[in-house]
C-alpha cells in the first residue's frame, strides 16, 4: 500500500467497512473509488455542459446506490476492475455510504433545479463543488459525507496511531 494500512482500514470503517480481510484492503479501498470516480467525470460533464439532464439523471444512479446498496459503476470494477486486479467483488453499501449517495443524489437535483430555473451560474457553482467533493474520494479515499454520517450519529470508528477523533 501506498500509505499506513491503519490510515486505509480507517478509511473504509469511516464509509462503514469493517473486518475487511488484509489480503483484501487495498482492492476494496480502489474498487470504492470507483463509483465516485464516475459521479466525478459525469458531474464535471453535465456542468461543463449545463445538462439538467446529464445531472438528473446521474442523481437517479446515485439514488440507486442509495436504496439498492450498489450502483451502475460498482458494475465496471465488479465485472471488469476487479479481475484485472484480482481482487474481491465490492460489499453492499453501509450507512454511510449510503448516506453519501443521498447527499450526492439531493445535491445534483438542486444543481439541475437551479439550471432548469434559469439560474445557470448558481447551478454551475454547485456543480464544480460535487465535482471537488466527489474527488476528494477519488484521490484519498476520504468520503466527506460518510465522515458527516459519522458525526452526525456519533459513531466515529476508532482510529489507531497519534490522532483521536474527539468530540
Amino acid at each position: 500500500m501506498s500509505r499506513n494500512p491503519d490510515t486505509t482500514r480507517w478509511l473504509l470503517a469511516l464509509q462503514g467497512y469493517f473486518d475487511v480481510p488484509d489480503d483484501q484492503v487495498q482492492a476494496i479501498d480502489y474498487g470504492l473509488r470507483t463509483g465516485p470516480l464516475f459521479c466525478m467525470a459525469l458531474a464535471a460533464v453535465g456542468t461543463a455542459l449545463a445538462s439538467p439532464g446529464l445531472l438528473l439523471a446521474l442523481s437517479g444512479i446515485a439514488a440507486l446506490g442509495a436504496l439498492l446498496g450498489s450502483n451502475v459503476f460498482d458494475g465496471f470494477y465488479n465485472h471488469g476492475l476487479r479481475h484485472a486486479l484480482k481482487g474481491p467483488r465490492l460489499p453492499v453499501y453501509p450507512a454511510p455510504r449510503r448516506f453519501a449517495c443521498t447527499v450526492a443524489a439531493a445535491w445534483l437535483v438542486v444543481t439541475a433545479g437551479l439550471m432548469l430555473a434559469g439560474f445557470v451560474t448558481a447551478g454551475s457553482v454547485m456543480g464544480w463543488i460535487m465535482v471537488g467533493m466527489a474527488a476528494v474520494p477519488v484521490a484519498t479515499g476520504f468520503c466527506i459525507p460518510s465522515f458527516t454520517f459519522r458525526i452526525i450519529t456519533k459513531t466515529m470508528p476508532a482510529r489507531g496511531g497519534a490522532v483521536k477523533i474527539a468530540y
